[in-house]
């Protein structure tokens, strides 16, 4: 995803994560959600006061990165846990768009545990050792925000991209990501190396970064599609599928119950995604 936006030559480079932005985000999150804990009334007197105080810092720091990468006028930024404050983010920069990847629950769990093994074969503490409801609730962490926050500001300003239609149809998915953003991204290859990037993702392979596969910085694949049957059984597949039923089908997934072997899932713009298109005018929960 971030290659494919990186593509418009009037954005950074592709770069490492933005580790800086995620914790502005998050000491703002913190900040409102234990206002009162926290006794922040000694420095602020209200939510209200903490975003007008937090807001510049964070508008400073996109300022400065597109400084360093002029002449960028639009910034692709990424951060993985930035996707857990994405209500936060859409409150403190009020002109961002936010894109939520999604990808069936069972194939992002099943690569937690790869790189859970990966990381043990280098001799490093194993996080994710199997299937438990600690690591599915970690799954769970990252799209329930977006999903419980039902503010129409904030979902027309959220755009959705199944990771199994972009490796399927990227023409199709790249062509939406264009009118949501308004960038040109007709010259990205899906079938070439990554272009405009900053990251040496040979390296990392080079170094065993347990996170980085063989597709980073190379051709759009569907080799992932399914992987998750070669870490766990079918009954652990289930239970993923019962405990993230509620996120499945907000985007569009059916279980394996329901699914015709073979076939795949319906394209996310014409099946139904109850959950996330309804939206209302309460605030963020």
């Amino acid at each position: 995803m971030q290659s494919i936006l990186c593509s418009d030559v009037r954005t950074n480079p592709l770069i490492r994560e933005t580790h800086y932005l995620y914790k502005i985000v998050e000491t703002y999150r913190h900040t409102v959600d234990s206002f009162d804990a926290l006794e922040s009334c000694h420095y602020f007197s209200s939510v209200e006061e903490v975003r007008e105080v937090t807001r510049p810092w964070a508008e400073a720091f996109l300022s400065h990165v597109r400084a360093r990468y002029s002449p960028a006028s639009s910034l692709v930024l990424k951060y993985v846990g930035l996707t857990q404050l994405y209500p936060a983010l859409a409150e403190l920069l009020p002109d961002a768009r936010l894109i939520l990847i999604v990808r069936d629950p069972k194939d992002t769990i099943g690569s937690l545990i790869e790189v859970g093994k990966k990381s043990a074969e280098q001799g490093k503490r194993n996080n994710f050792p199997s299937v438990t409801d600690k690591l599915i609730s970690f799954y769970r962490s990252f799209y329930e925000p977006s999903l419980s926050c039902r503010e129409s500001s904030f979902r027309a300003r959220l755009h959705l991209v199944r990771y199994e239609d972009l490796v399927r149809d990227p023409a199709s998915e790249i062509a939406r990501l264009e009118d949501f953003t308004g960038l040109s991204l007709r010259g990205f290859n899906p079938d070439g190396e990554w272009s405009r990037q900053q990251v040496d993702f040979a390296k990392d392979r080079e170094n065993n970064n347990p996170w980085i596969t063989e597709l980073n910085g190379g051709a759009v694949s569907e080799s992932r599609l399914g992987r998750y049957r070669e870490v766990m059984s079918e009954a652990e597949a289930a239970g993923i599928e019962r405990a993230c039923a509620h996120i499945m089908d907000a985007f569009g997934y059916r279980s394996s119950a329901e699914r015709t072997t073979g076939q795949p899932e319906p394209k996310l713009e014409t099946c139904e995604t109850k959950s996330f298109r309804t939206s209302a005018d309460n605030s963020c929960t």
